[in-house]
Parts: structure tokens; C-alpha cells; sequence
């Protein structure tokens, strides 16, 4: 009789937990996973930042080019040479039909352009587009950039040169 009760007992020990396990069958679903590759987004200078032929004043000014290519000084204390007038920076950008992008210009402080140990600020830049923009249905886009030169008073004669970066990214 022990060994019978004994017996039934670690029956109930080893079925009881599997009776608890028992449960209605699972449901199970299927998602997809997809991807989208897109073409990788370029930018090439087509035309770059010309402040043109400027004559320093013996006071700094600032002469500012307009996204459109269009040449100001903003005291008028410095002659632009109307011969010279110089042009904005054109980029063109391309990448996936309709696709928005953001665009990053340098900072204040980050560009100066130089003749020897003489240098000047460049500032304020500007796009048009401002960013966010889109490229259209060929996946194209035309970015113009101007910016701020700062002219020291009485700025050394010369050929100013350096460069700038312009970034863009899809958002």
C-alpha cells in the first residue's frame, strides 16, 4: 500500500505540472521587412563666392553678396568696383526625386580669406534655398550661397583667397 501510494504520488509530482502547462494554442502573425536604398546625395561647386574688385576705405565696412548675385556695401564707405562685381557660390545639388534635404553653411567665425599674413572675415552666410529644401522630380536642386565680407579700414591691397564648406543631408 505504500509502495501504491508512493507510486501514485510521483505520478501526481510529474503529470500535475504538465496538466498546468496545457493551454489553447498560440496565434501567430507575419509582418514583411523592407528596405529603401536611395542615392546617396551629392553637392558640387559650380561657381564660387566672388566678392569681386573692392577699394578699402580708410574705415571697415562690409560688403554682403546676395544668394542672387547681387553686391552691396553696408556703410558705403568702401568703392565697389562696378567692373568687377563678382557673383554668389552656385552648387548644385543631387540626389532622390523629391526628396528634402537640410543645408548647413559655415558659422560666424569659422571663414576668413587671406593675401599673405592679411585676412578678412566672411560671415552672415545665406542660402537660396534656405534649408529645409527639396530636390525636384530629377532629383536636382540648385543652391546659391552669399555671405558678409568683413574689409578692414584701410585693408591691404591683394588677392584674398580661402575656402568654405557647404554640407547637405536628407532629412
Amino acid at each position: 500500500m505504500k509502495k501504491l501510494i508512493f507510486c501514485m504520488s510521483v505520478l501526481v509530482i510529474f503529470i500535475t505540472p504538465q496538466l498546468l502547462k496545457a493551454q489553447t494554442p498560440g496565434a501567430t502573425a507575419q509582418a514583411n521587412a523592407t528596405a529603401n536604398i536611395v542615392t546617396p546625395i551629392a553637392i558640387t561647386c559650380t561657381q564660387d563666392l566672388d566678392f569681386g574688385s573692392i577699394a578699402a576705405a580708410s574705415v571697415a565696412d562690409e560688403v554682403v553678396m546676395s544668394p542672387a548675385g547681387v553686391r552691396s556695401a553696408t556703410s558705403g564707405d568702401v568703392i565697389l568696383v562696378a567692373a568687377f562685381p563678382g557673383n554668389q557660390a552656385t552648387f548644385d545639388v543631387t540626389g532622390d526625386a523629391n526628396y528634402a534635404f537640410n543645408i548647413t553653411l559655415p558659422s560666424d567665425g569659422d571663414v576668413s580669406i587671406t593675401n599673405g599674413t592679411e585676412s578678412m572675415a566672411v560671415k552672415s552666410f545665406i542660402s537660396d534655398p534656405a534649408s529645409p529644401s527639396s530636390l525636384d522630380a530629377s532629383g536636382e536642386a540648385t543652391l546659391n550661397v552669399g555671405a558678409t565680407l568683413v574689409v578692414g579700414a584701410s585693408q591691404a591691397p591683394g588677392a584674398y583667397t580661402g575656402t568654405f564648406d557647404v554640407t547637405v543631408a536628407y532629412e
